[in-house]
């Protein structure tokens, strides 16, 4: 039997909406009922008129909340709404609005929520997490920065309509952290017909995080950044990776993780060209599994002006990073046995990689050494 417990929401004092709020600069609220005052109340005209920071997490909102949020604040630079509940249509729009942030509840629990449109001309930063089919951009020209977190949705007509007018709005980026929920939209609608993806030509950095289920998702990673001609720097996560964690594989015999069989797994007539500008290369929580080797032989092979390659295992937990799997062991007690395997398999997955073909002469490649997800994070007030 399950149980689900109703959230509790704290109740703001009408004294929010009065004259002491009008020299009030960041606003930051957490699993409160943020609603304007009750009826016969009204609410100042200089009310949040100097706010220029709002962080809205877990709390009970109304489409009217943030109508009201824009009307009266006018000189707001900074807006984030975070998994907050009661969001049907959310038009959020600013002369002055320079990074947005906003991420939908998970598929259960995001009730009769349908769109929220995006129309902030001086945005640079923005990050949208949830359906693509309920997100609208208009009038964005000066973004640069995104993150754009996708769901598994049927890829339908109406989807691909969309999800191509949204691409389309945002070809002119230069950063992107995004999951599986793009490439496999550019995988189905252009690499499985043997067409390249041309429409990221500006973007210099891109941070790619999920799973990699079969070979053919492997190249098609590959192929997305290698049509990218601007790419500089890009880094791979795999901390959302199916199958145990580097030790927990090893103590149960193998390293090698499951891909799908199937239709799925075959590889598509698109391969994609050279990683031409491509310098730095990261990927982090590496294991050492068989999608993740593919990726890095790929990587030393296209990427021919390559200089780093940096490589950071993945052990223990996986929200906990550590800079060396070797060096780390002792502190988590494994018996030496398996501490003994674990090296030895780290040493071969580390001479493998070593022995692969590289396509620059430059390139060098660095194991254990921490890296900080602050790094990427820095522009989302994450």
């Amino acid at each position: 039997m399950s149980v689900s417990l109703a959230r509790r929401f704290f109740q703001l004092p009408d004294s929010l909406f009065s004259n002491r709020s009008k020299t009030l600069e960041h606003l930051v609220l957490s699993f409160v009922e943020f609603t304007p005052p009750r009826p016969g109340q009204p609410i100042v005209a200089s009310v949040f008129s100097s706010l220029k920071l709002l962080v809205l997490t877990h709390c009970k909102l109304a489409d009217a909340t943030v109508d009201l949020c824009f009307r009266k604040c006018v000189l707001l630079e900074e807006l984030v709404i975070n998994m907050c509940e009661g969001l049907k249509n959310v038009n959020i729009s600013g002369p002055n609005l320079r990074l947005i942030s906003f991420r939908c509840l998970e598929d259960s629990d995001d009730g009769e929520f349908r769109s929220i449109r995006v129309d902030a001309p001086f945005v640079g930063n923005l990050v949208y997490s949830g359906d693509l089919t309920k997100f609208y951009l208009n009038n964005c020209p000066v973004l640069q920065i995104l993150l754009l977190q996708g769901r598994e949705e049927p890829m339908n007509e109406a989807y691909t309509v969309h999800v191509r007018e949204l691409i389309d709005q945002i070809r002119h980026v230069n950063t992107m952290i995004l999951n599986f929920a793009v490439v496999e939209f550019v995988a189905k609608e252009y690499y499985t017909r043997g067409i390249p993806f041309q429409t990221f030509q500006n973007l210099t950095h891109v941070f790619w995080y999920g799973p990699l289920k079969s070979p053919n998702a492997v190249y098609n990673l590959v192929a997305f950044l290698g049509d990218c001609p601007s790419l500089i720097e890009i880094a791979v996560d795999f901390r959302e990776e199916s199958g145990a964690v580097f030790c927990q594989c090893i103590s149960e015999g193998h390293v090698a993780d499951e891909y799908e069989e199937g239709e799925s797994s075959q590889r598509n007539p698109y391969e994609g060209g050279n990683l031409e500008k491509l310098e730095i290369a990261e990927v982090r929580c590496f294991s050492g599994f068989n999608g993740e080797m593919l990726l890095v032989r790929l990587l030393l092979e296209k990427a021919v002006n390559l200089r780093k390659l940096r490589l950071f295992w993945r052990l223990g937990d996986l929200s906990v990073m550590h800079d060396n799997v070797l060096q780390d062991i002792t502190k988590f007690g494994y018996p030496q046995q398996l501490s003994d395997t674990i090296q030895e398999e780290a040493n071969s997955i580390i001479a493998t990689i070593l022995d692969f073909r590289k396509g620059s002469p430059r390139a060098r490649i660095k194991f254990g050494q921490e890296w900080r997800i602050e790094s990427w994070r820095r522009h989302f007030g994450d």
